[in-house]
């Protein structure tokens, strides 16, 4: 079982097939966070 010390929610939908690398920048960009160990990211897919 999970147990992060944060959960971040991207609110705007995320196209997944952007690969880590770019969701990592999305992190940084639009969440204003960094990923680290002990942080849980979810996403909404783009439909």
């Amino acid at each position: 079982m999970l147990s992060p010390d944060n959960v971040f929610i991207a609110i705007k939908p995320v196209d997944m097939r952007r690969g880590i690398d770019s969701l990592t920048q999305y992190i940084q960009d639009e969440l204003r966070s960094t990923w680290h160990e002990g942080a849980a990211f979810v996403f909404v897919n783009k439909a």
